[in-house]
């Protein structure tokens, strides 16, 4: 299901592409083994996992603060799915000890995943990241293809469909899509250039229809899923 959610947003790819940094490919061991842990914050026990030299989160932050809500306001989507935060409140909602991750901890996670001694990316779009890290059950199946929407979660990342509220305060994208926050605002990057700049940060997500662990820009005040990366 195509989502538009930033209607105003114009991107000049085709002249202001960022050049895309040479990635040295990830030792080995780092892509064979995850060990899972637990962090247990004042409020909740979370798992985690060591992926490359990062140690994440396994779920989606479920910290209830002000600038956040559950799915559709369902307690039960928050178990499952963690909390929807505004951006603001992503960057300043992590547990002691942890912190938002910025776009380049998203581009560390997407090489020790799916880089392959290939050293290549265009667009921060890889064509298979998304499937690896996607969780086993739980995603809508593909309406494109009838076949399934869930992953293989090689690495114990466990990305779930949570969804998000989109500009008019509307819950979509339950079963469909995970979307993530990075700590990282648009106004940092000088090389994209459109309206509203200043108003965007961007953002981490996966379809249930592609294998793709996609990079776009998305407005502050939307509510997006949060995973968080040890300090």
């Amino acid at each position: 299901m195509p989502l538009t959610p930033l209607l105003s947003l114009f991107l000049v790819f085709t002249t202001c592409v960022k050049p895309q940094p040479q990635l040295e490919s990830p030792p080995q061991q780092q892509t064979q083994a995850h060990n899972e842990e637990k962090y247990e914050s004042a409020k909740k026990e979370y798992k985690t996992v060591q992926i490359g030299d990062l140690i994440w989160m396994a779920e989606n932050l479920n910290e209830d603060v002000e600038g956040s809500k559950c799915y559709e306001d369902k307690p039960e989507n928050c178990e499952k799915y963690g909390r929807l935060y505004d951006w603001e409140t992503a960057l300043k909602v992590s547990p002691d000890g942890w912190h938002l991750p910025s776009d380049a901890e998203w581009d560390d996670l997407l090489c020790v995943v799916a880089c392959d001694g290939i050293k290549k990316y265009r667009l921060h779009i890889e064509e298979t990241a998304g499937v690896k890290l996607k969780s086993k059950s739980g995603w809508d199946l593909n309406n494109r293809d009838g076949g399934s929407g869930n992953g293989t979660d090689d690495f114990g990342f466990v990305a779930l469909p949570g969804g998000f509220v989109n500009s008019e305060g509307n819950f979509d994208g339950i079963g469909t899509v995970g979307w993530w926050w990075t700590s990282t605002a648009t106004n940092d990057l000088s090389h994209v250039y459109f309206m509203n700049k200043e108003h965007t940060a961007l953002t981490r997500y996966i379809y249930n229809t592609d294998d793709r662990l996609n990079a776009f820009f998305f407005e502050k005040e939307l509510l997006l899923s949060v995973r968080c990366v040890k300090d």
